[in-house]
Parts: structure tokens; sequence; C-alpha cells
């Protein structure tokens, strides 16, 4: 058992916090900025109850076919588990059958990760190019050059790309590839030796591994990402958090072995669970409805489709006729604030359309525009805003890495339309 504080802890002053509990016994993480849930994600479990997630898993696979009308193989990773891998770039791939010759042929025995999850009825997407990721910077294979988060300014880029050629890895970058990320802005002078250790350590990962490959048969697991705890708060720009708190005792341990320990707290109150202290049962069940109420009275109306997203922006209560101008504006601008949000917490990708209410000068909906693109360079998962089609319907485009959140949560809540008024 976890020893309670000595001083009890005010859990409701923090502003942003990653929060960690167990919802039908289910592993679930909730950012919260306020009262208000930015991003939440539930872990995958066997019929076990174990964690079973295979994103960033690298398998010793074989290739079962090469679709040259595709430029890809089909590649057996685990027993019976077909993945896509493309050929369009050429790469040199660890091959364990023989030596590689700059071509792959079927039966080839060799390295890869899952990039992608199996969604539906498509397969897992798989790369040759191998990443083991860190707090401060992703190590990779392949792909040997150095790249950034979008999310670092020019100035940390330039400190970061010359403490890199200065450092003691300077004269070895061509052995990997390095993309620092977000959290590695906050590095100054006096802390980059943390990201030394931390490549040492990644490339000690990296070594371990092909050596154990050389011992090993097809469809062998020869690294399992991280607990989705771990990963959850590794991926999050930790200077935006105050707190990462959990009431699960084995999520507790686990980030107490990271470099982010001192933000974590344990709760322990028996009268009031953590899930009810900021009501995340009831936030996430709102992130699943089709219906999202607005401030001034409109209302989105979200729907998934298998080919593309559509998010409907109405007016709803809304309805002053004599300033029906300044109401579309400012419907509008709040359901570009609240869409980027929704698209983020509900994981929603591929491409999205959205609707916004008409409006007849040019200048606003230009100002529009630029406000719901400004909103969406929040979003850490890559974001274009594309342009306006023909139909007037914004087209923005989101990396598809994981399952929509409405997927990993089916079957846990009975699902029901927004009934409710705001």
């Amino acid at each position: 058992m976890i020893a309670p504080f000595k001083e009890k802890e005010d859990f409701t002053a923090y502003e942003n916090k990653l929060v960690f509990t167990r919802i039908q016994g289910i592993p679930m993480s909730f950012y919260l900025e306020g009262n208000t849930l930015i991003q939440a994600d539930i872990a995958k479990l066997d019929e076990e109850g174990r964690e079973c997630g295979i994103l960033n898993n690298i398998y010793i696979g074989k290739i079962r076919n090469i679709a040259k009308n595709l430029n890809a193989a089909f590649v057996e990773y685990k027993p019976g588990a077909i993945g896509f891998l493309s050929l369009e770039t050429k790469r040199e791939p660890y091959l364990l059958n023989r030596v590689y010759n700059g071509g792959l042929s079927q039966g080839d025995e060799l390295l890869v990760q899952v990039e992608k999850e199996p969604v539906k009825t498509k397969d897992a997407v798989l790369t040759t190019n191998l990443t083991f990721s860190g707090t401060y910077g992703v190590l990779s294979t392949e792909c040997r050059k150095t790249g950034f988060s979008n999310k670092l300014s020019k100035k940390q880029k330039e400190f970061l790309k010359s403490a890199l050629d200065m450092g003691p890895f300077g004269n070895r970058t061509e052995e990997f590839g390095l993309i620092f990320r977000t959290n590695a802005g906050n590095l100054t002078e006096e802390t980059i030796h943390l990201l030394w250790e931390e490549i040492e350590n990644l490339e000690q990962k990296k070594k371990a591994l092909l050596e154990k490959a050389k011992t090993r048969q097809p469809f062998t697991l020869l690294y399992q990402e991280k607990p989705f705890a771990v990963k959850k708060a590794q991926d999050t720009y930790f200077t935006h958090i105050n707190r990462i708190i959990t009431d699960e005792e084995d999520i507790y341990r686990q980030l107490l072995d990271t470099e982010l320990s001192e933000k974590v707290s344990f709760y322990q109150d028996e009268l009031l669970p953590l899930q009810n202290l900021y009501g995340l049962k009831g936030k996430l069940e709102e992130a699943l409805k089709k219906k999202v109420w607005l401030k001034s009275g409109g209302y989105l109306v979200i729907e998934p489709t298998e080919a593309l997203t559509v998010i409907d922006v109405n007016s709803g209560k809304c309805t002053d006729k004599k300033k029906r101008q300044e109401m579309h504006v400012k419907v509008n601008k709040e359901a570009a604030m609240e869409a980027a949000r929704q698209i983020r917490l509900r994981n929603l990708s591929g491409i999205i359309l959205v609707d916004f209410i008409n409006l007849e000068e040019k200048a606003k909906e230009e100002e529009l525009i630029s406000f719901f693109r400004e909103q969406c360079r929040k979003d850490p998962v890559p974001t274009t805003l594309v342009d306006i089609t023909p139909l007037g319907l914004v087209e923005l485009t989101r990396k598809k890495i994981a399952a929509p959140l409405h997927e990993k949560c089916r079957g846990l809540f009975t699902e029901s339309e927004n009934r409710s008024e705001p």
C-alpha cells in the first residue's frame, strides 16, 4: 500500500492536469485545462485485461506477398496478422535471412515497426524505419536526418541544432536520425545533458534490439511500447501540465519511474473517487455524442463516416434577426474553437469538412479561416487546413495514428442522442 500524504493536497487547485484512472476496469487518460477536457484516450486490453496495443511495437516480420502495382509488400508480423509495408521510400531495411541487395522478395525476414494500428477492415501499416522515442527526442534507424517538432520556435531549433553539433554525438549523427520533440524546447545549456543521456539510452536500446534479432525467429516481438500511462505522459507537452494525478497504485508506480516523477500525485479519497472529482465519465460520454452545444446557443453536429468526418455548424437558439451577421460571426468563431477541440478530443483524422454558417463579407470569412487555422495549430497531431471548397466547406486533413475515441469506447457506454438543452 502507498502511504498517505502528510499534508492534504488540493487536487482542485491545479489548472492543467493529466489524470489517469480506470473506468469499468479499463485504464484511461484525461488531459484537462481547467474544467475543460482537451484530450482523452483509452488503453487497449486483451480478453485477460492486459494491455495489448501494438502501436510502435517492433517485430521480425516475413514477407508473404509483393504487390508490384501498389509498390508495397504484405508482411506477416504476428501469426496470422498481416501488415501493409510501403516500398515507396528506398531505404535499407534490416534483413535477417540474407544480405540486402536493393530489393525485397517474398519470404524475406525483416524488422518492422507498427506505424498505424489496424482499424476495422484495414491492416496495420508497417515501416522498416525503426524509431525509439524518449521525452526529448526520437531516434530513427533509416531516416538519418535531424528534424524538429513544428511547435518549436526558430530560436529553439537553432539552439538544439547547435547543441547537437557541439555535443558528444556531433560527429556520429550519420549513424542515426533524430527528431527533437516539443519538450526539448525547454532544455537549456544547464539541462542539455538530459538530452545526451536520453540519446545514449535510446541508442543502447537500438543496439540491443538488433543484436537480439539475430537469434530470434519470425513473428518474435522484439520491442514493446511503454505502458499506456507512461507513453501518454511522455507524449504530452509537460510544461503545460501542473500535475499528473492517478488513483491507481500500479500506474502511480510506473509514473514514478520516469523523469516526470516530481509532478506525479497519488489520489486517495474513498468518499469521492477521482473520476467523480473531475466528472470524467460525464465528460467522456459528452465526447461521444453527435450534438455539441455552444454557449451562444448554437451547436455542432459531428458525423464520422467511413470516408470522412462532417462537422455542421448551426445557429440554434441564437436567432437575433436584427443583428444576423454579427450573430453569425459570433457563432462561427465559437464553433471554430470548439470544432478544433472536438477534433483533438475525439481523435478524428483523415478528411474533415466543416460547414460554417455562410458569411456575406469576404473579409469576415477570411478572418474566420485565419482564426480556425490558429486553433488547429494547437493540436499536437499534424493538422492542415487545406482550403474552402467551391461549395463553401472548410476542408481539413489530420494525420491518422490511432483509432478515433468513439471506436475505442464502443460498448463502454450506452450511446445516447443529445436530448438535453444547454
